[in-house]
């Protein structure tokens, strides 16, 4: 099987390091699969030997014509049996194009859009949740949860101590982990932490760091938070953590979510994917809403314990779903799905 992946833009985020993990993952473990990539040429030197990259400028309008031809062109000298495009911007393209050019045609959506168009010209679309496909209609879809890359697991085996975080006291510890920016709802979380008797280490950076810190400087009942930017040791944070939060506005894929699971640390979570497709009701709160996240905060840290036994059944559920492995295998299984249409 011919597959050709299709990445647009050329930024750096979370969307294109899940598709260059996909697109080697690809490549090394399945053997019957001959992986193409066509995405811009910074990205080139990401893949591994085993992918055929074609750089083409997609950071270009969608379109321009010039553009479109090369792509045509591109895709034809390829002669795929399935293209999958990821995201807006190349699920677009792929959708002008769609009657010139060989294979079926496949998308994934990473998170809720409200102009869905271009995904219903697409033979099926794969879904990071439940939730960003379920305005799609009279369109093939499929759920295959993100994985976590190996590097992460690696790092969950490396010992860190309180100390090492500066947390000299015997207060419980509560992670939040993501960019420091308004649709995380950080400022939220600082106003819901007002007489939190524990320990909060904020991970990541952001427009919004000045802001916060002022939030927590202007307020006294706000005590005990720790800005610790960015960090390539989350997994081993969150092995010593007792709770994990999650304050976003709106998710496609909440990595965190994933990544505490697989750690074993207990979630609050605002109501976006996947924390509303796994986590137990009580544990999800309304986005923006202060008193509601500081009680399930306060709640759950007093009753641990419950927590624990509650979320026992989701960290089996982690292992054994946001692995590589189960991720290649669903991808497989769809793409071989299609072809035997």
């Amino acid at each position: 099987m011919r597959v050709c992946l299709l990445l647009g833009g050329n930024e750096e985020g979370g969307l294109e390091q899940h598709f260059i993990h996909l697109a080697n993952e690809l490549a090394r473990t399945s053997q019957q699969v001959e992986v193409y990539v066509i995405a811009h040429g910074k990205y080139r030197n990401r893949f591994t030997d085993l992918i055929h990259f074609v750089a083409l400028p997609l950071n270009q309008s969608r379109r321009n014509p010039w553009l479109l031809l090369r792509l045509i062109l591109s895709i034809n000298k390829i002669s795929p049996d399935v293209i999958h495009a990821h995201a807006n911007k190349a699920t677009a393209l792929l959708a002008t194009i769609k009657s010139m050019v060989p294979g079926k045609k496949v998308a994934t959506l990473h998170s809720q859009k409200k102009n869905l168009r271009m995904y219903q010209k697409m033979d099926l679309v794969i879904g990071v949740s439940n939730n960003v496909l379920k305005k799609l209609r009279k369109v093939e879809t499929k759920v295959i949860y993100n994985s976590l890359p190996k590097c992460f697991i690696q790092s969950s085996k490396i010992p860190l101590s309180k100390a090492a975080l500066n947390i000299h006291n015997d207060k419980l510890i509560v992670v939040f982990v993501g960019r420091l920016v308004a649709v995380k709802g950080v400022d939220i979380l600082l106003q819901a932490w007002k007489n939190v008797d524990a320990n909060l280490l904020l991970i990541g950076e952001g427009e919004d760091f000045s802001h916060l810190k002022k939030i927590i400087d202007d307020d006294l009942e706000i005590s005990n938070v720790q800005f610790l930017g960015f960090r390539n040791d989350v997994a081993a944070i969150l092995d010593i953590a007792d709770l994990t939060v999650v304050s976003s506005y709106r998710e496609g894929f909440c990595y965190v979510v994933a990544e505490s699971l697989f750690m074993r640390t207990p979630i609050v979570s605002t109501n976006v994917p996947i924390a509303n497709e796994v986590l137990p009701s009580k544990y999800i709160v309304t986005p923006g809403h202060v008193s509601e996240l500081h009680d399930t905060i306060v709640e759950t840290l007093q009753h641990l314990a419950e927590a624990e036994l509650d979320f026992l059944p989701l960290y089996e559920f982690a292992r054994e779903s946001f692995n590589e492995e189960a991720m290649i295998k669903s991808l497989m299984g769809s793409y071989e799905k299609l072809m035997n249409r």
